[in-house]
């Protein structure tokens, strides 16, 4: 996905690749990168805002961002986890201290040959102003591996993230993703919450990339069992279930399940219903037992092999 910042475009997924950063399978030991207020240990800085560990034990005091942020030779702050020999660490990342974008426009990219775990807030002081914040989280790097990031704080407003391989965003008992402006977006292979934390979707983008992952609407589901879309928001899946007792209203907006037929692609259930007031449906396929009422709007099925509407 292509992403502006400001008066630059990034294609976010070849960040690592242009800065000629690798990163290989976990089975090869990397040191762990910790970002708090600490002083800065064990890592090595390359030129265009590029910190990599050299080290077990490797720290990075959380000012190195803003600094990189303030200069105009770095584009954007990459932090990664280096490989080593001999070491005890498996290179995850731990952002451990509040990190504040208030008067920024910039990439953070967090890139690991392991886990990335979100332990602090990210966020902008003053919402009132145009800063934003590109955050492309890279667990495992460039391969697309089945690694997670584990949000244990506050994060999402203000931001687009980026999410990049095949594992989840795993929301822990203290975590909470606010996706709930029109210009922020969230790309992700998955979400998972059972923990208890939170997922506040009231506009902007959500992508779920993840051939395998059916979001579904019931009342364990992420978004719950009644959800809203407004024109605010854009949708997109693989798979989406309405389950029997839940219910889908799109009162604008575009919501794109891109499954096809073979792999059921947008299911209503028996007892599930999908209302259509306003905005755009898409899907490469549709099966309905339940309702699917349509008042206003546009829906395009795009897989001749089969579906119902």
């Amino acid at each position: 996905m292509d992403v502006v910042i400001g008066s630059r475009r990034i294609l976010s997924s070849a960040i690592v690749s242009v800065l000629g950063l690798t990163v290989s399978s976990v089975s090869i030991a990397a040191s762990d990168v910790d970002i708090n207020l600490d002083a800065t240990t064990n890592m090595t800085s390359f030129t265009a805002g590029i910190y990599e560990s050299n080290a077990d034990g490797a720290n990075l005091n959380i000012g190195t961002i803003t600094s990189i942020w303030g200069s105009e030779s770095a584009p954007y702050a990459t932090i990664s986890t280096g490989g080593t020999t001999g070491g005890d660490e498996l290179g995850v990342i731990n952002f451990d201290a509040v990190l504040d974008f208030n008067g920024y426009t910039e990439t953070l990219i967090l890139n690991s040959h392991d886990v990335i775990n979100i332990n602090a807030n990210i966020f902008d002081s003053n919402t009132g102003t145009d800063d934003r914040l590109m955050l492309v989280l890279q667990p495992g790097g460039n391969a697309n591996l089945q690694l997670d990031v584990n949000l244990n704080a506050t994060i999402g407003e203000g931001t687009n993230t980026e999410i990049t391989g095949i594992g989840s965003l795993v929301i822990g008992t203290t975590g909470t993703y606010n996706l709930v402006n029109a210009a922020d977006s969230l790309t992700v292979g998955s979400i998972t919450n059972d923990a208890g934390g939170a997922f506040n979707y009231t506009a902007g983008s959500l992508i779920i990339t993840n051939t395998d992952y059916v979001l579904n609407i019931d009342s364990t589901g992420l978004l719950g069992g009644s959800v809203t879309l407004n024109s605010a928001q854009n949708l997109q899946t693989y798979g989406q279930a309405i389950t029997a007792g839940s219910t889908l209203t799109q009162y604008g907006g575009a919501n794109t399940v891109a499954g096809s037929y073979a792999l059921e692609g947008l299911v209503i259930d028996s007892g599930g219903s999908y209302n259509l007031d306003d905005g755009a449906l898409v899907a490469n396929a549709i099966n309905v037992s339940g309702d699917l009422l349509q008042t206003g709007g546009s829906i395009t099925i795009d897989d001749a092999s089969g579906g119902s509407a």
